[in-house]
Formats: C-alpha cells, sequence, structure tokens
C-alpha cells in the first residue's frame, strides 16, 4: 500500500500551476508518464492474476485426478478401526491371533455384514515397514541395492474384502492360517513385474531379511496405494497373519448398507471380547482417503483464494482506469459525438485503451506462469505443468472479466449527452 500510494502522491507533486491551466478543458488524461504508469500497474495486476489462476487451475485439476485416481481396491461401504491388546494381558503370540481370529468371525456374523478381515497395516494408515527380499534361485545383483517391498501381515478373505483383484494364482484360504500350515505368501503385480519378469511367480520361493524361513508364492494380486494418493504403489508382499503375528491390528468390514451405521455395533461386538480394551475411530475407509488428500485440498484452496483476489483486483484496477478515462476525457468524447461519431466509435475508442493494458497483462502473465511452473511440479498429479486447456481457461477468464468491465464504461460513454459533456469541460459531470 504504501508502495504503490507513492506513485499518485509523486506525480501530483510534479504539477506545475501553469502546465495545469494549459492542460485544462483539453480532456486528457494527464501527461503520458501518468497513462504508461496507470497502464503499467493495471498489466501488472492482470498478470499477476493471469499467473494465480494458473497455479490454482493446476492445482484443481491435479486434486481431481488425485481423489479420483484408481488406489487398487474398493474402499465405499467398508468401515476401519484399529484394536491394541495390551500385552500386560494378553502375553504371548498365541493370544494375539486366537483373539483377532474370534473377533473376524463375530464381526461376519454381525448383520448387515458382508465379510470382515484383519489386517496390518492397511492402506493410508500410516508408512509400511518395508524389508529386504531375495527370490530363490535368482542370482543376486553386482553392486546393486537389495530389493525391498512392503510387508503386510492379512487375515484370510482380506483381499475379497477390500476387492482387491487377484491377477493369478489365489487368495489366502482358512488352512494357511493354521499353526503347521506351510509358509505362503502373495504378492503385488508390480514386484512380480520387477522380479520375474515374464515368467509365472506361483509356486517360487522368496526369503525375507531377518527370517529363515522360505515362503512360497500362492498367488498375485493388484498394486495398491499405500501411504499417499499421489505416490506409486510400492513392491508389496502379504503374509499370513498366524505367521508374523502382531500385538495389534486393524480391521476391515464390508457392511451390505452405509457403513457408518454400523460403527456401534462393529465397536460394540469388539468391546463384548473384553469391556477393558478401548476400540476408537470406528469410520468409514472413504474419511481415511479424503485425509490423505487434506494437504493437497489445503494447497488447492489457498491459491484459489489467491487467484480469486488477484482476479478482483484486477478488475478494480482497470475499472479504476477506464473511470478516470471517461470522465476526464468526457468533454472530448462529447466534441466527437457532435462532429458525428458513432456509438461504435466510441465503444472501440473506450474498449481499446482498456483492453489495451489487459491483453498485455495477459500475455506476461502466461509467460510469467511457463516460468514459475516448476515450481507446482512436485505437487501435481497425472496433469502437465503446462496444460493447455488451464492456461487458455484462466487467460479466457481474465479477459471475460475485463471485457465487462470495460464495457461497462463504454456503455456510459455512448449514453453521454453531447451538450452536456461540453459543458463539463474535462470536469467529471455531476
Amino acid at each position: 500500500g504504501l508502495l504503490f500510494g507513492l506513485a499518485p502522491a509523486w506525480h501530483s507533486s510534479e504539477f506545475e500551476f501553469g502546465d495545469v491551466l494549459r492542460q485544462s478543458g483539453r480532456g486528457t488524461i494527464g501527461t503520458s508518464r501518468q497513462a504508461r504508469t496507470r497502464n503499467v500497474l493495471v498489466a501488472g495486476e492482470v498478470a499477476l492474476a493471469v499467473g494465480l489462476l494458473i497455479g490454482s487451475g493446476l492445482l484443481l485439476r491435479s486434486f481431481y485426478r488425485l481423489t479420483h485416481a484408481d488406489v487398487g481396491f474398493d474402499p465405499g461401504n467398508v468401515l476401519t478401526t484399529r484394536v491394541s491388546l495390551p500385552q500386560t494381558q494378553y502375553v504371548n503370540p498365541d493370544q494375539w491371533t486366537r483373539f483377532f481370529r474370534t473377533a473376524v468371525e463375530q464381526l461376519n456374523a454381525l448383520p448387515g455384514v458382508e465379510g470382515s478381515a484383519a489386517a496390518l497395516p492397511i492402506p493410508f494408515t500410516g508408512s509400511t515397514p518395508e524389508f529386504t527380499f531375495t527370490v530363490a534361485g535368482a542370482a543376486p545383483s553386482q553392486g546393486d541395492e537389495p530389493p525391498t517391498a512392503a510387508v503386510h501381515t492379512v487375515s484370510a478373505d482380506y483381499f475379497r474384502v477390500l476387492r482387491i483383484p487377484v491377477a493369478s494364482g489365489r487368495d489366502f484360504t482358512g488352512s494357511d492360517m493354521t499353526p503347521h500350515a506351510e509358509p505362503v505368501v502373495v504378492i503385488g503385480e508390480s514386484l512380480a513385474r520387477h522380479y520375474f519378469n515374464s515368467s509365472d511367480p506361483v509356486g517360487r520361493h522368496v526369503s525375507i531379511a531377518g527370517s529363515t524361513t522360505s515362503y512360497r508364492i500362492v498367488g498375485v494380486v493388484g498394486d495398491v496405494k499405500d501411504a499417499t494418493l499421489g505416490r506409486t504403489p510400492p513392491p508389496a508382499l502379504y503374509l499370513p497373519y498366524t505367521t508374523d503375528p502382531w500385538w495389534t491390528m486393524a480391521f476391515v468390514v464390508r457392511t451390505k448398507t452405509n457403513p457408518a451405521a454400523l460403527a456401534s455395533a462393529v465397536k460394540a461386538s469388539i468391546e463384548r471380547m473384553d469391556p477393558s480394551l478401548a476400540v476408537d475411530d470406528v469410520r468409514p475407509y472413504a474419511d481415511l482417503l479424503a485425509d490423505s488428500a487434506g494437504t493437497a485440498r489445503f494447497r488447492t484452496t489457498l491459491l484459489g483464494i489467491f487467484g480469486a483476489l488477484a482476479l478482483g483486483l484486477a478488475a478494480l484496477g482497470i475499472y479504476g482506469v477506464l473511470a478516470c478515462l471517461v470522465s476526464q476525457r468526457t468533454h472530448e468524447i462529447g466534441v466527437r459525438i457532435a462532429l458525428g461519431a458513432k456509438p461504435s466509435d466510441v465503444l472501440r475508442l473506450v474498449m481499446g485503451q482498456g483492453m489495451l493494458a489487459v491483453i498485455i497483462g495477459t500475455a506476461a502473465g502466461l509467460m510469467l506462469a511457463v516460468l514459475s511452473s516448476r515450481v507446482l511440479t512436485q505437487f501435481l498429479y497425472g496433469v502437465g505443468q503446462r496444460d493447455p486447456a488451464v492456461y487458455a481457461g484462466a487467460a479466457a477468464i481474465v479477459l471475460g472479466v475485463a471485457l465487462m468491465t470495460c464495457y461497462v464504461h463504454a456503455r456510459r460513454a455512448m449514453n453521454l449527452d453531447p451538450l452536456v459533456a461540453l459543458r463539463t469541460d474535462g470536469a467529471a459531470p455531476q
């Protein structure tokens, strides 16, 4: 405010009395330097508005793509919750697996429940631990880092409940969850493509760092986004939860109706097994996905607000400059009309004065957006940093607002009464 407020004050201080008298009645809008200054300020406002609108448009399209991206499973009609068993009471892995097996059975018995499963971790509830692994029969890579994969422990029916597609082989069954079952594993498609090429991985064996157990691959499932919507799904290994038991597990419960309506029933079912347990945060899976997009939503909203404010400031700037133009050229416009100028001539005069700075500012804004678009690259998903539709849309919005603003003043100038205008002597009519 101080910086741009100095410009008119500085110009006013340079006026000389004789110059003011000589300019009186000419219908000018001040010196050419003043006109250039006003036009530069308007062009700057327009350039800023175009740049911010392009930025918000890119983030808006990216946010839409992000929230409509394929996460690899179906979160609709699914409830989630997590239970941690007190280790003072549940002291060994057998108690843990027995509790979670019974909990899943009771959840499946609830009216309106289509199926349930236990797992750790489930997507979008935090980072998944990653471990190095080796493929039996594969030669170790020389000089390369050992391969890593995100390791999940899941119960039977986990893939069916979340509707994760089984690409080949089979899902886990109840027999895989027994204490003396053969060690088996299900892998993700990206891991299968990268480490088994075109061969069928079903029947091959993998070993996980820190364990001497060799796991036979029994199935390949689709890739699932894990921590954030914009992240590429990591290679994944799925183990039966009885193979690698934990004292804390998450539950996924697929319902036949609105999942929120069964939240109380799910909580009560688990608490009946042990009233001392605290079962909190029972909520639809869709809420987890919405939370994961919260940062992207905030960035998009914030930049959208800035873009709208910049557009409003640019419109006010154009309005003010044209108000000054029409007011101070009232006498000249009256003379033109008296000498036979048509309304279309007056329209072109005013619109030309107003739109020149807007067109220059729009072009500058487009160049500014091109130069600064690299800053937004890390925040974009599925959208190019120079998306033509966004650039064209932002320019069209700014030009459209400017045209409407200019037309308001052009209509006022076209409707001037030449007799009244000639009596104003360059002053604004009352």
